[in-house]
């Protein structure tokens, strides 16, 4: 089962995937997941999701930024400019997504979550007593790059919740709602 199928189903709530081509009531008390790249489902749906493109490569992305009116770019938008969106276990560094916030925020002003991992700890061992531990000039460095990715994501309507640990994240989300 999928991570964001196993977080739905532990919060109550039931979810599918969504892709090109899907229908998506959203009378249905659903958690729709959006797969704008395309889906590769690790168990077996009703729908059959084999001959659906996917965006693997560079080419693959380029093309798909090329194209404004894609599926990918409009369904994108819409959300943005309808929803309050979350992003989680995202970066925000895809230059087509920074794009379609910034069209977004010229029409509606959004606010937008994101759940992103304090720099602090983002050691390329993973060792987290290890950056504690780091020299003063670190701190600073990692602080003030937490800092302008704060400010960078509020530009674009993205309120940044950092955390440390991921066993925080829950509690984290627990705060939006």
């Amino acid at each position: 089962m999928t991570c964001w199928r196993k977080a739905t189903r532990s919060l109550g709530f039931s979810c599918r995937p969504v892709v090109q081509g899907d229908n998506f009531p959203l009378d249905r008390d659903e958690v729709l997941i959006f797969h704008p790249h395309g889906f590769l489902p690790r168990r077996t749906y009703t729908r059959d999701y084999s001959n659906d493109p996917i965006v693997l490569s560079e080419d693959d992305y380029h093309e798909l930024y090329a194209a404004p009116y894609s599926w990918a770019n409009v369904i994108q938008l819409n959300l943005l400019i309808s929803f309050n969106v979350l992003f989680l276990g995202c970066s925000l560094t895809d230059p087509n997504l920074r794009r379609l916030l910034d069209l977004g925020k010229k029409v509606r002003a959004p606010h937008h979550f994101a759940i992103m991992r304090n720099p602090d700890f983002q050691l390329d061992d993973g060792n987290i007593s290890a950056a504690r531990k780091q020299p003063r000039w670190y701190k600073e460095l990692t602080s003030f790059q937490k800092h302008i990715e704060t400010e960078n994501l509020k530009d674009r309507g993205i309120t940044a919740i950092w955390y440390e640990e991921h066993s925080e994240v829950s509690k984290k989300l627990g705060g939006i709602a």
